[in-house]
């Protein structure tokens, strides 16, 4: 008898669950009834609103049109972060700007549910349905790259893991904000009725904003040199791991409008060194600079980039962060320097550049063209550094760009450049040409560089003759090789070759005397005859000598010297 009752008892229960379940089931569904009934409501209220806006004549101008930069203050910060928790956001007010209603931040404090970070906020930028905005969020100091985001209905667009919240916290107000600059909107309207539809597509930036965008770029045309502040620099060092970075606000310098730079306190996915920082610049796209990227005291460059897109250029391994920051300040400066823009470069400078002297230096294409596969397979590594020297001696280039700063960064790799292009060489070069001719280095290596003036291939007198330099204007043609060391009588030049090791020292040395010096200093025997080749001693001395003469030259010069 008490089995059974049990038994009994059990099915009660379980009719009554699922009584309950049924009942809970047609209340969700209710609920969801009532709350599709609500956001249908809602939608026909703005279909309404602006249904009557249109009938009035006013064309979707907002309250304020020349609104491009909205800033929302969150204060109480602390008290929201105790009761917020994560995936739990505040809603800003909505807003118009720029021509368009119905806007909207919303800011998760401990960040959305999709966060991976701990201690990151998460933002997201609300727009009503046809809007296609690119936009830039920050918050507090930290901004993020801008994005461009076609809304296809009332959604939000933003990031989860946006940037570290107690870096950004105004702590004496205890407060913190959030924001969004409009760089550019467009709206689509859908108009007429039945199954007949047409579209128009406004694009509203206000006039102010516009002529303010390019009266900044006319008026910073003449800057050269931009630096950017982080505070609080030890806070964001220990809470953002590898890969989070940092964006700049969007600034214009030499004429180039909508600069922008990306720093990574950590380094990114491509950093191997523990302790580096990265630093990536972003230009418009067709953009062609010389630029010198700068983190505290550190510089390198100068570096020439093209801009085929949105991608940053820029250095994976930039430097050691911690010897560059300022410990009483908690900060890092980080920057850039431009020399002017190369020609043809979207709203940069058009001149061609020049020197300190008024020069202007032209490169004949042909030498371009001899000279573009040997560098581009030396950077990708196909063409060894012994030999890169030589082969571009064998096509034309004249001697004395072995000497320069920017061929030292050439030997070395700086240049980073994805495929090379062919206009990447040519501004390679140019750079090269351009620091022979300056006006330090003909002081200290000879007033003339173009030795060779060819009339029947140049056109100017500061032009590269299109063939290789003669033999008499940059070296003597001796019985054993051509012999750099030593100039010609009719050229005040001297051609240095530096004297390290005798590994450095060959890569400068023409390919037939580098091999008997690699095959030893002593005797030798010949694949051929068998018989033994005597070097002599003294031939020996006489090369290092020369080196170590020409070492000493080039530092009292103030030359650097190839390691």
């Amino acid at each position: 008898m008490a089995e059974n009752d049990w038994k009994y008892r059990i099915n009660q229960l379980g009719a009554h669950i699922a009584d309950i379940e049924q009942k809970h089931m047609a209340e969700m569904r209710r609920q969801d009834r009532e709350i599709q009934t609500l956001k249908d409501r809602i939608d026909a209220l703005r279909m309404e609103n602006e249904h009557l806006t249109m009938q009035l004549g006013v064309t979707e101008a907002g309250t304020d049109p020349l609104t491009r930069r909205v800033e929302w203050t969150i204060t109480g910060i602390r008290e929201q972060l105790k009761v917020c928790p994560k995936n739990v956001s505040i809603w800003s007010p909505e807003f118009s700007a720029c021509g368009i209603r119905n806007m909207q931040l919303e800011f998760f404090p401990q960040g959305r549910e999709t966060a991976t970070l701990d201690g990151f906020c998460s933002v997201f930028f609300w727009c009503p349905e046809g809007t296609n905005i690119k936009y830039q969020l920050f918050v507090g100091n930290h901004y993020r790259a801008p994005d461009e985001d076609t809304y296809d209905s009332r959604m939000g667009h933003g990031h989860s893991n946006f940037c570290l919240l107690d870096a950004e916290i105004d702590q004496a107000a205890d407060s913190v904000t959030v924001g969004v600059d409009i760089i550019d909107v467009s709206r689509v309207y859908e108009m007429g009725r039945g199954e007949i539809k047409a579209s128009r597509r406004v694009h509203r930036l206000s006039l102010n904003s516009l002529v303010r965008h390019e009266v900044l770029v006319v008026e910073n045309r003449d800057v050269s040199l931009v630096e950017w502040k982080i505070s609080k620099i030890s806070r964001r060092l220990a809470a953002a791991p590898r890969g989070a970075s940092l964006y700049s606000p969007i600034f214009t310098a030499a004429g180039i409008h909508d600069m922008l730079l990306e720093f990574y306190p950590n380094g990114n996915a491509n950093t191997k060194k523990d302790g580096y920082c990265s630093l990536y610049l972003r230009c418009p796209e067709g953009t062609q600079i010389v630029v010198t990227l700068i983190v505290g005291s550190y510089r390198k460059g100068p570096i020439m980039a093209k801009f085929d897109g949105s991608a940053g250029k820029g250095l994976p391994e930039f430097c050691e962060l911690a010897e560059q920051i300022n410990k009483d300040e908690d900060s890092i400066v980080v920057g850039l320097e431009l020399k002017n823009a190369a020609p043809g470069t979207d709203g940069g400078s058009k001149k061609t550049p020049s020197s300190e002297t008024g020069d202007i230096y032209h490169m004949h294409d042909p030498l371009v063209e001899r000279t573009y596969p040997i560098i581009r397979g030396f950077i990708s590594g196909k063409i060894p550094p012994w030999s890169f020297a030589d082969r571009l001696r064998e096509v034309g280039v004249p001697e004395c760009i072995f000497a320069t700063h920017d061929f030292q960064l050439l030997l070395q790799r700086e240049f980073e450049v994805d495929s090379l292009p062919f206009n990447e060489v040519r501004l390679v070069l140019k750079g090269l040409i351009k620091s022979c001719r300056d006006k330090r280095y003909r002081a200290r290596h000879g007033d003339r560089f173009d030795d060779t003036k060819d009339e029947t291939t140049s056109t100017d007198g500061k032009i590269f003759t299109a063939f290789p330099p003669r033999l008499e204007d940059s070296a003597v043609q001796t019985e054993e090789a051509l012999d750099v060391t030593r100039v010609s009588e009719r050229s005040p030049r001297e051609e240095h070759r530096a004297r390290l090791s005798p590994e450095k020292r060959c890569q400068y040395l023409p390919l037939d005397e580098r091999e008997r010096y690699l095959r030893g200093e002593k005797q030798r025997e010949t694949s051929r005859s068998g018989e033994f080749e005597t070097w002599p001693s003294s031939r020996i001395q006489h090369i290092r000598d020369e080196g170590a003469a020409a070492e000493r030259d080039m530092r009292r010069s103030g030359v650097d010297v190839l390691y």
